[in-house]
């Protein structure tokens, strides 16, 4: 599985270097440079992956599991909502983010809830949770931009470390290899392989399915929380709408980064390379001006070719 995860990696490294590639060729030039290396584009490209990439991780461990999420986007717009309301309110940076993870960690555990204790679908579990935590959000800002967020917290999300690195980004790679460490060496990453590749299997093995899905789901929402809080630390306010649509946006840079939708097999890194390849995707039909509408035409067959080659690659395990 590792050797597998190793080229599967590689190959997703390669499909950026091409993107790169082709969009330093056809992107807009000025005084013979092109548009797309210019540091402020290749900085703003990083941040803005980085929201999705970062909500990833925790995305990769609930498909490796056999499980899907898609509240994914509006926990992200609860996080945000949450973390600005009592950062706005006096309640200090620490305790804002803490309120705010638990919120979407929450909201994460009441979908593993349902789905192992009440046996109902993750699809139709983490569908009414989309609209549950949308509905939240709208419900605590009354439809309002919340603002006067401390610069301290701001900080975090517009600075660089070293006047090189954007902290979102560094934030995400962070996640990522802690969530990767967690996938590869310990147990509790084994175990979410082992239920995603075959429940029941799983389940007469002694492995306890109901506290995995609970955790897994927790962590999924953990992760899609702390995404909220780099989300509103770049723009400095909270607004219900954040993150809005992203479910869609975050299960594909999993499944571009090779992670099977059937369960059993995937890659944390690969997740945040897919984020990636969407990232670069986007700001280049940005660059060659675009219409919106063809630039959501482009994402989604994207996507679609992306479901297409994980269904292939599986009927070939299988076959």
């Amino acid at each position: 599985m590792r050797t597998w995860g190793a080229f599967r990696e590689r190959g997703i490294v390669l499909v950026l270097l091409a993107l790169g590639a082709v969009l330093w060729a056809v992107a807009p030039r000025t005084d013979g440079r092109s548009a797309f290396l210019d540091r402020e584009n290749l900085m703003q490209v990083a941040r803005a992956f980085s929201f999705t990439g970062t909500a990833a991780v925790g995305a990769t461990m609930v498909i490796v599991a056999g499980g899907i999420d898609l509240s994914a986007g509006s926990v992200l717009g609860l996080a945000v909502v949450v973390v600005s309301l009592l950062a706005s309110h006096g309640a200090g940076v620490a305790v804002a983010c803490l309120g705010a993870l638990g919120a979407a960690a929450g909201c994460g555990a009441v979908n593993g809830l349902l789905i192992a204790g009440a046996g109902l679908p993750p699809f139709i579990v983490t569908l009414g949770m989309l609209s549950v935590a949308r509905g939240g959000a709208y419900f605590l800002t009354g439809g309002q931009v919340v603002s006067g967020l401390p610069d301290t917290f701001i900080q975090f999300g517009q600075g660089h470390l070293g006047g090189v690195l954007p902290y979102p980004v560094l934030a995400m790679l962070v996640t990522a290899a802690l969530g990767a460490a967690v996938m590869r060496l310990t147990t509790f990453g084994r175990s979410l392989h082992a239920l995603g590749g075959n429940a029941e299997a799983a389940r007469l093995s002694g492995l306890a399915v109901g506290r995995l899905t609970v955790a897994v789901y927790a962590l999924g929402g953990a992760a899609a929380g702390l995404a909220g809080l780099l989300y509103a630390a770049r723009f400095g306010y909270g607004s219900s709408t954040a993150g809005l649509g992203w479910e869609l946006q975050i299960i594909s840079a999993v499944v571009i980064g090779g992670t099977s939708l059937a369960g059993g097999d995937g890659s944390v890194i690969g997740s945040v390379l897919g984020a990636a390849v969407m990232g670069l995707i986007t700001n280049g039909l940005t660059l060659l001006s675009v219409p919106e509408e063809y630039n959501q035409f482009v994402v989604g067959a994207v996507i679609v070719l992306a479901v297409l080659a994980d269904r292939l690659r599986s009927r070939r395990k299988t076959g």
